[in-house]
């Protein structure tokens, strides 16, 4: 089987990489289970000193999986935010920066998972918004992912005030830190406490 989530070192930096681009690299249950084990596992390793989660192809994640979404019952869709939620607290607990490189599409669950990170570099092409999916899954779940770590590219505010509306916010169009900006589109290198990540 394919793998939906590929894994790359470099001097000490993990690559973390959605591999759906024929689905915009929407969140199925197998690529959400697949993410959170990577994460999981890049934890344990000694030599780990930074990871940057991004997206194959031409969008970061479309968020949830619509076509699964749509076999849902409220029994199982619990279960999926459960899930999705797992690979949030797996970044959140990564004893390294998380680095989420967002190029595209960023929408619903997958800007819960880029709240989760603590940085969020977005390419002047990029689009985010916690629009809810058919089926209700999408903006009020944020409010339990969203945490107060910085913004790069996207907005000066924390990830806490991002609004649980549906409105679509592109990553030029809103307040953005000066450097980030000088850093767009390309996304060439983020410093964090000392720590030097070639996006």
């Amino acid at each position: 089987m394919t793998s939906l989530v590929e894994v790359t070192r470099d001097r000490g930096v993990a690559r973390v990489v959605l591999v759906r681009p024929e689905k915009r690299n929407a969140l199925s249950g197998a690529l959400i289970g697949e993410l959170t084990a990577a994460l999981r596992g890049l934890a344990q390793e000694d030599d780990l000193r930074c990871v940057v989660l991004t997206g194959a192809g031409t969008a970061f994640s479309a968020g949830a999986d619509v076509a699964e979404l749509g076999a849902l019952t409220a029994e199982s869709a619990e279960a999926f935010i459960t899930r999705l939620h797992g690979a949030c607290r797996a970044m959140r607990d990564c004893p390294v920066p998380v680095i989420a490189r967002i190029d595209g599409a960023c929408l619903g669950g997958a800007l819960e998972l880029a709240a989760s990170c603590d940085l969020r570099a977005a390419s002047v092409r990029s689009t985010m918004t916690t629009a809810s999916a058919p089926g209700g899954i999408g903006a009020p779940v944020m409010i339990r992912t969203a945490s107060p770590s910085p913004t790069v590219g996207m907005s000066s505010a924390p990830a806490a005030t991002v609004p649980t509306t549906a409105n679509t916010t592109g990553s030029s169009s809103a307040p953005v830190v000066s450097a980030a900006r000088r850093a767009n589109p390309s996304m060439a290198v983020l410093s964090k406490g000392g720590i030097v990540a070639g996006l």
